[in-house]
Formats: structure tokens, sequence, C-alpha cells
């Protein structure tokens, strides 16, 4: 049962993806990818395509250094967490 939830956590996550994108082609605006990633920090979802929507952000004048700083964290500590799952188990 676990590979079937690792399923459909991955299929969530494309699922988020493409929304993330249809709202950008409608909305390509700098609010539009701040409150993206806004609501991505919330549900506790940094992903690094991200921090390229902040930085596009940024380019527009705003203002996003604490929240990039933020994502970078939240990748930071997503990476050390992968990295001990797939760890050898040490007897």
């Amino acid at each position: 049962m676990p590979h079937v939830r690792k399923w459909m956590r991955a299929q969530k996550i494309d699922d988020a993806t493409d929304v993330a994108k249809i709202f950008l082609e409608y909305q390509n605006n700098t609010d539009a990818r701040i409150a993206l990633v806004e609501w991505a920090m919330k549900v506790n979802q940094p992903r690094e395509e991200q921090l390229n929507w902040l930085d596009e952000a940024a380019e527009n004048g705003a203002s996003v250094k604490s929240l990039r700083k933020k994502v970078q964290d939240a990748l930071a500590i997503q990476a050390q967490e992968t990295a001990k799952k797939k760890a050898p188990a040490t007897p």
C-alpha cells in the first residue's frame, strides 16, 4: 500500500503543477507568482520552480527576498528528509 500512497502524492503534485501553469497563463503577473508561492508555503509544498517565479517577480520590482529564503530553507529541509529516508539503516 505505501507504493499506492506514493503514487497518489506524486499525482497530486503533478496536478498542482498543471494548475499553477494554467493559472500563470491567465494571470501572468508579479502578484500571481507571489500568491502561488505563498500558498505553496502554507500547505508545505515548496518546489524549485517557485524560486524561478520569485526571481521573475523580483525582476519586476517585487520584494521577495524573505519569501525566497523561506522557500530555500524549506527545500533544504525536504532534501535532508529525503536523504535520511534513502540512507541505509545503521545497525
